[in-house]
């Protein structure tokens, strides 16, 4: 299975996302759908069957409080051919979140994806040409919980299946 772990906005927050998309006028055919819109917070690829129970047992640990994460940018990505709404910065909560996701997959021997994390959600792929973006309306997104996706890839694009869901806290945990 290809897996990854992501944080998937509300749907209220993926449909006003969504509109602003549209403003971009980007090529229908390129556009990601609003249910398709998530933050990736650590990309893990294939992983054995027989391995997924240790990679759920990895999230189901994780104690984090909600995430809010601001979005201030538009960018395109010329060796994916694609458009983001990037964040600047990266909230503790989130930094705090991959990393103990992180420490998991290595303690148990999961190898991912251990790349600089760039809080992004991705809108549009395999553009023909770059789009001249607009400066984007910051926008704010509060994440209330963190999911394990199976991707498959087929011909339309990816297919994204949530494995498992976990909430995220209301409140930061005691230390």
């Amino acid at each position: 299975m290809r897996l990854f772990f992501a944080a998937f906005p509300d749907d209220a927050s993926c449909q006003s996302l969504s509109a602003s998309v549209q403003a971009l006028e980007l090529q229908p055919s390129s556009t990601y759908p609003a249910e398709k819109y998530h933050v990736t917070v650590v990309f893990l690829g294939k992983v054995p069957s027989h391995r997924v129970g240790d990679v759920r047992a990895i999230g189901e640990a994780q104690r984090i409080e909600r995430i809010t994460l601001r979005f201030d940018r538009w960018e395109y990505w010329p060796a994916a051919r694609a458009v983001v709404a990037s964040a600047s910065d990266c909230p503790e909560p989130l930094t705090r979140l991959r990393r103990g996701l992180g420490v998991g997959l290595t303690q148990r021997e999961v190898a991912f994806d251990d790349k600089p994390l760039r809080p992004h959600i991705t809108v549009a792929r395999k553009l023909t040409q770059a789009p001249v973006l607009p400066e984007l309306s910051e926008f704010s997104l509060t994440f209330r919980s963190f999911s394990l996706v199976s991707s498959v890839t087929a011909p339309a694009g990816s297919i994204y299946t949530v494995v498992d869901t976990w909430p995220l806290l209301d409140t930061a945990p005691r230390r």
